[in-house]
């Protein structure tokens, strides 16, 4: 539907939202959906391993908020077991696991952010794998699409 408004954009576009016009293109962004899922959810068990062991470092937690140090590996595995759902889903071309990828790499951002052990950290992270999490986003839709056309 939009793919023939964005073909005189710049090749870097390309990397936000691919052009889809066929089914095998859009299993094979799907794929890159669901690896940058798995990608996140390693992410996530690791900065839950991290902020466990910096737990009694943290500006809260050594104030006395014991809840925080607890809080934040469990926010943090939490995210990477949904994280595991969405790349299931997105493997199942599923558009909800898909859209809800997406935001819980939002609510993946503000936990990094607010959480004092690691506040601001994963910025690099983010920025890799939130294009890869669109891409698959749209293989997923175009599959849909596409099927529905009998491409």
């Amino acid at each position: 539907m939009f793919d023939s408004l964005y073909r005189d954009e710049p090749p870097w576009w390309r990397e936000f939202w691919p052009v889809i016009e066929e089914l095998e293109s859009a299993r094979s962004e799907n794929r890159v959906g669901v690896s940058a899922s798995i990608a996140l959810a390693t992410a996530g068990a690791i900065l839950a391993l991290a902020s466990w062991s910096l737990g009694g470092r943290g500006s809260m937690a050594s104030s006395g908020h014991s809840i925080h140090a607890l809080l934040g590996p469990l926010a943090f595995l939490a995210g990477s077991v949904l994280f595991l759902f969405a790349a299931w889903g997105i493997s199942r071309m599923s558009r909800a696991a898909a859209v809800a990828s997406i935001l819980l790499l939002l609510v993946d951002c503000l936990l990094i952010a607010l959480i004092p052990p690691l506040g601001g950290g994963g910025g690099v992270l983010v920025g890799f794998l939130a294009p890869r999490l669109v891409r698959g986003a749209c293989g997923t839709y175009a599959y849909h699409r596409l099927s529905k056309k009998g491409a």
